[in-house]
């Protein structure tokens, strides 16, 4: 796995490049408040989600799925309404 590095002084991350490391991602995620939401398309979701969230689940994250229709008529600001409502319901919080 390559790294690289996104220098924004205090606020610096790593992005982690790879092949086949989505049932590993338990392994890489840092959530201070154990919660992780993980918003996908109803494209992606179908392949990606159960090994994604397998993976966080098993080390202990609870996690919510919202999946989004694909398409570009989904991007747009009445999308971010659901999205929000289902963070707030899911207690999500900056700390997470």
């Amino acid at each position: 796995m390559k790294t690289l590095r996104v220098n924004l002084g205090e606020n610096s991350y790593d992005i982690l490049i790879g092949k086949n490391h989505l049932s590993k991602i338990g392994d890489y995620v840092t959530s201070r408040g154990g919660k992780v939401f993980i918003l996908s398309d109803s494209n992606v979701a179908p392949i990606f989600a159960n090994v994604v969230m397998d993976s966080l689940i098993a080390k202990g994250y609870d996690c919510k799925l919202m999946v989004l229709e694909a398409g570009e008529p989904t991007k747009n600001i009445k999308s971010i309404y659901p999205i929000y409502s289902s963070m707030i319901e899911f207690n999500l919080t900056r700390r997470d």
